[in-house]
């Protein structure tokens, strides 16, 4: 793979983009072969792209386009069909090529082979067509090397939402469909940070406190929610197949500087979608505030459920937990949400 990088990096028709970028706190050299894929990748991380050019790097990622270099992916390509991923325990994640004990591991979904040699902390992958790409994999370009090299850097990759205000971080947590999404946006559009409403990558630091990182610059929602945010709507990328139910928004382009790539968590927050006219806050227990965390976190991730487990518990015990009940009116969502940041603040300085 690293052999057809190179050949397709040098023998390209026109320049290579490349690029920094920060993940979980650290920084990774990009290279890309392939203008439509640059593209798409710059799309996909922009928010998460430097400027400076520090001396070292903690992952290098390599990727080029089959069919704009005409270099051919070295290994198997054979098409990977949605139904035969249908037994795969991470369907979403497509083919995978080893485990967590592995040094080198793969990941293959349709159009996609992606490695990762995770001692040299080196990522290299071929597109065989990027203007075929699905939008799953437009959305999250190399989900699953890079879940597992965050869970390598001790920054496990969690389902939740993260907000910030003033570098204050609210973790939002709770099974699909609980209003995180919802509840992210609502505080986006009225000047909270963003840091994603699907994948958070969560690291425990000195003094029992947790800073939570961004992967993607891009949120995913049904079509019909849409419509409570219309400021979306033009923006939005639909479906190719009618089965496939979300769309897909890049916010980056959206709310250029709202997109942030770190923030110390100082409060735990579990939406709560119900029919009342306002929004409202109550105290939730450290126990809630685990049961909405864990069991999406630790069963769909590539982690080690311990050591996940143990690092949510931490958390849930380390920061002030809240139910947010989303009403009809999502104006007010924000209100409540800087409400409970001063209510933590209080509990801080107490």
């Amino acid at each position: 793979m690293l052999t057809a990088f190179e050949r397709a990096w040098t023998t390209r028709r026109s320049p290579g983009w490349q690029s920094l970028c920060t993940f979980a706190g650290r920084t990774a050299r990009l290279r890309v072969a392939g203008d439509g894929l640059a593209q798409k990748i710059a799309d996909a991380f922009r928010h998460l792209l430097e400027r400076e050019n520090p001396s070292g790097a903690d992952l290098t990622i390599d990727l080029w386009d089959a069919s704009d270099t005409s270099v051919p992916c070295p290994v198997s390509q054979e098409p990977v069909e949605p139904r035969q991923l249908s037994s795969n325990s991470y369907v979403e994640f497509g083919l995978i090529l080893g485990s967590l004990a592995d040094r080198f591991v793969g990941a293959q979904r349709p159009q996609v082979v992606a490695w990762l040699d995770r001692c040299e902390r080196h990522l290299v992958g071929c597109v065989a067509r990027h203007d075929q790409l699905s939008l799953y994999d437009r959305g999250k370009p190399l989900h699953f090397p890079l879940l597992l090299w965050h869970h390598d850097q001790g920054a496990e990759v969690i389902h939740a939402a993260l907000i910030s205000k003033n570098g204050e971080g609210v973790l939002l947590a709770g099974k699909g469909g609980a209003g995180k999404s919802t509840a992210a946006l609502a505080c986006l559009e009225a000047g909270f940070h963003y840091l994603g409403d699907d994948y958070i990558g969560l690291e425990a630091c000195d003094h029992g406190t947790f800073v939570g990182h961004s992967l993607y610059s891009v949120t995913w929602f049904m079509a019909d929610h849409l419509t409570r945010f219309p400021r979306l709507i033009p923006h939005a990328i639909y479906p190719e197949r009618p089965e496939q139910e979300k769309t897909l928004v890049p916010l980056s382009q959206i709310f250029p500087g709202r997109l942030v790539s770190s923030a110390r968590i100082h409060a735990l927050v579990l939406p709560r979608v119900t029919g009342n006219s306002s929004a409202r806050i109550r105290p939730a227990s450290k126990g809630d505030a685990l049961f909405a965390l864990a069991p999406s976190s630790i069963l769909l991730r590539p982690s080690s459920g311990a050591r996940t487990l143990d690092k949510l518990a931490r958390l849930a015990e380390q920061v002030p937990c809240y139910w947010l009940e989303l009403g009809r009116n999502l104006n007010e969502v924000p209100d409540r949400v800087q409400e409970l940041i001063e209510l933590a603040r209080l509990g801080r300085e107490c």
